[in-house]
């Protein structure tokens, strides 16, 4: 049944979005663990360390806002309670 006007299969379509981005944040905290190994065994220079987590912590706060967005389209602009 359409919630706000909206059909079924869309918002089963953001949800399918939200699904992605949560598998997208588990491959992100697979390449930390990786980045951790790498530079403990010392495969990778202090500062490409330091790079590289800047970089997936800057990849997991584009996906928690893209997150956050796409479960308010899902429920019509309503933010969660």
């Amino acid at each position: 049944m359409p919630r706000g006007g909206v059909s079924t299969e869309w918002i089963e379509d953001r949800e399918d979005e939200i699904a992605l981005m949560l598998r997208a944040q588990r491959h992100v905290e697979q390449f930390r663990v990786l980045m951790r190994v790498l530079h403990g065994r010392g495969f990778v220079t202090e500062a490409y360390y330091a790079d590289a987590l800047d970089s997936l912590a800057l990849i997991d706060w584009a996906l928690l806002v893209g997150k956050r967005n796409t479960a308010l389209l899902r429920n019509g602009g309503r933010e969660l309670t």
